[in-house]
Parts: C-alpha cells; structure tokens; sequence
C-alpha cells in the first residue's frame, strides 16, 4: 500500500515515513499542497496523510478534491491536526476526510489507521470488481439479446439499431452505405433431402463464412429465415459488388454438397446490392426493398449469382 504524507514541517514528514516504511508499507512525500495533488492524480496512493496547514492546496481543499472527484478513487484520507483544534477536525470531516490524527502522528495511532485504511482499499478494490463485472454482464446480455443464437451474427433487433444509425449518418454528415441481401439457393430443397438439423448447420456455416469476408466497420446480420444482410459503411455500389462476388465465391468454396441444386450440387449463395448516398430522396427501407428487388432478380437468373438493384 502507498502512503502519502503531506506535511509543510520536515521533521513531522521524517518521523511518519520511518514509521510508516517500518510498519511495511510504501511511502511518499511533499511539502505542499500542489505538489500533494500532482502525487495523488500521477501515482494514485491507497493513503493520504493531510496536513490542513499546507501551502498552495490546502489541506481542507485536498479532502474535497480526493472524495469529490474521480481522479483519485479509493484515496483515505486521513487530516492530521493539533490535538487541540477542535475547530479544524470538524472542517475537515465537514471537507471529506476519512479519519484523523492528532499532530505529531503517534506511531501506535498511526499504524492503527493505517490497518483501517489497508481494509477500505481492499473493500474497495472488490466493490470496483464486483462493479466490473457487472458491467461485464450487462454488456454479455445486452449482445445476447441482439445476436441470432444459431448463426452468431447480429439480429432484426441490432440491424435496426445499425440502420437508424447509419441513415443518420447519411443525412447528416453526407455519407454513403450500401446493403447486401444474402440468400441461400433452394435452400427448402436442402431442407427437405437432410433434415431439419442439417440445414441449420449449413446455414451457420455459411453464415460464419460471411462473416469472415467482411472488413472492419461492415456488419453481417440473420434478416430473416436463411436470409442475411451485411452493411457496408461508405461503399458505393461498385465496392458493395465486389464484396458480395467475394462472400459468393467463399460460399462457392466450401464445396457442401446440395443434390437439388443443379448445375452445381453445392449450397451457393445469391446476393442482391444496393447502395446510396445522402443526396438521394431514400430511407433503409426502401434501400433494403431495393436490395430484395435485386435479389429477386439473381434467383430468377438461376442462382449463384449477384445482381444490382436498378
């Protein structure tokens, strides 16, 4: 534990560090006030020992700084006074001190709050914990309740969040997204010769296959049954193209075998693209209705195929 004394007499700051560094702890000093704050933001002590006749920073204005602000979490403060300055021990209490020691500290008193402070750093350290890690669970459950259980990709939920987000963006600051609707072909045919289990294997598998060729800023998303969509952030519609030919050549890649999809008997992917920017009189719905429109159109084509909308 690291002891700060900060004390304007010399002799008071030498008796309490040999006591202090014999008692085993770690110890600091400063003359003043100012120098007193530097060390409490710069090195963080568990303890402080507070002089309230201190130059610059006062000591009184130390204690309000150390319990009102978040620089220093933690810090106990302990205001050192005269044994008759009634007067100066409530300010400081008043002021946010933690305890108190008559002036000269007392080697016996001081190692007794010392001990005192040591348990409220540890108390401390386990509320900050236990604040960590329900904080952690917060997060945990916040992406759960936004990720598709089967294929690991965000869901409707966080897709409209994203969108919202992004149309403002759009409207706003002039920037541009494009969307891909991912959908794999004769997907019931594949259903139907495997099972029910199969199918949502080979749909986490491709979904995850998505998800690998994607770059950092784009999100992939279960839209619907084995629907998929993936934003991209600023990409135009000729950049949107050339990542929805790399997510249906990886798809391609990954050679499942699909007898009721002819001519290639592989599960393969067709995309819809569609993109715009702010100047365009548009909203994500009828940008993803665009993207659908596309779709549409490469499933008409015989499938395995990306089409543009318009």
């Amino acid at each position: 534990m690291l002891v700060l004394i900060a004390d304007e007499d010399a002799a008071v700051r030498e008796t309490s560090r040999r006591a202090i560094e014999r008692f085993g702890y770690r110890c600091l000093e400063v003359s003043n006030g100012t120098e007193a704050w530097d060390q409490i933001v710069e090195r963080r002590p568990e303890v402080v020992l507070v002089s309230l006749g201190l130059s610059g920073v006062d000591g009184l204005e130390l204690c309000r700084r150390a319990r009102e602000t978040q620089t220093a979490p933690g810090c106990y403060v302990v205001a050192v006074v005269g044994a008759d300055d009634g007067e100066g021990l409530f300010a400081a209490m008043g002021a946010g001190a933690h305890d108190f020691l008559n002036r000269p500290p007392h080697a016996e008193q001081l190692h007794a709050r010392l001990q005192v402070a040591e348990r409220f750093a540890l108390l401390n350290r386990q509320h900050a914990d236990g604040q960590a890690d329900l904080e952690r669970t917060r997060r945990a459950l916040r992406a759960s309740a936004r990720t598709d259980s089967l294929t690991q990709l965000w869901n409707r939920l966080q897709l409209n969040d994203d969108l919202d987000l992004f149309q403002g963006q759009a409207q706003r600051y002039g920037h541009r997204y494009a969307a891909i609707l991912v959908d794999l072909d004769r997907f019931r045919a594949y259903n139907d010769a495997n099972g029910q289990l199969a199918g949502d294997e080979a749909l986490r598998v491709v979904a995850e296959t998505v998800a690998r060729q994607l770059r950092t800023g784009d999100r992939a998303y279960r839209y619907a049954g084995d629907e998929l969509v993936v934003l991209l952030p600023e990409q135009t519609t000729t950049s949107a193209r050339i990542a929805a030919e790399r997510i249906r050549e990886a798809v391609d890649g990954l050679g499942l075998p699909h007898a009721g999809n002819p001519p290639w008997n592989l599960v393969t992917v067709s995309t819809g693209v569609a993109a715009f920017r702010a100047d365009e009189v548009a909203t994500y719905d009828a940008l993803l209705a665009r993207a659908e429109s596309a779709l549409i159109q490469a499933k008409a084509g015989g499938g395995n195929r990306v089409a543009l909308a318009d």
